[in-house]
């Protein structure tokens, strides 16, 4: 799909994308916590949707049981996918 930005987009899982009562936001999995990271979100392909916010290439997104977590919430990673 062709995007008119000359800059790289960075994809997440559509299912790590959560609607919240100030907007989007992603969970990071940061020291066995849980953190928000507010974003916007551009357009969607394959499953995947291009963001733009305080996250990183690499940063180990949450993907499953997000939707229940809140900023700063202990977790227990069980399954990480590259």
């Amino acid at each position: 799909f062709i995007l008119p930005q000359d800059r790289p987009l960075l994809l997440v899982h559509k299912d790590a994308v959560v609607n919240g009562l100030e907007g989007q936001v992603v969970y990071l999995a940061i020291d066995d916590k849980a953190v928000s990271r507010p974003l916007k979100t551009g357009q969607a392909h394959n499953g995947y949707i291009a963001v733009e916010g305080d996250i990183q290439p690499g940063d180990l997104v949450i993907v499953r049981g997000n939707e229940r977590l809140r900023d700063n919430q202990s977790i227990q990673i069980l399954r990480k996918q590259q």
